[in-house]
C-alpha cells in the first residue's frame, strides 16, 4: 500500500494529450484569440466523433457480410 495505489499514469496522460492537442491546434489558427482555442477543441470533438462513427460502420458491415 503505497501513496499512488489509486493513481495510473494513464489518468495523466488521456487529459494531457487532449489539452496539447487542443493547444497545439489552437496555435496554428492563430494564439491570439481564445475563439481559436474553442475552434481547435470543436475540431477534436469532431474528430473523435467521426472516427468513432466510422469503426462502428464498418465494424457492422463486417459483422452484416460474415452472417450472410
Amino acid at each position: 500500500m503505497g501513496i499512488t495505489k489509486n493513481f495510473t499514469i494513464g489518468n495523466l496522460v488521456g487529459p494531457t494529450l487532449i489539452i496539447y492537442t487542443i493547444w497545439a491546434i489552437g496555435q496554428f489558427y492563430g494564439e491570439r484569440k481564445i475563439i481559436n482555442y474553442i475552434k481547435s477543441g470543436i475540431a477534436i470533438v469532431l474528430g473523435f466523433l467521426s472516427f468513432i462513427t466510422t469503426l462502428l460502420i464498418i465494424g457492422t458491415l463486417i459483422v452484416k457480410i460474415s452472417h450472410h
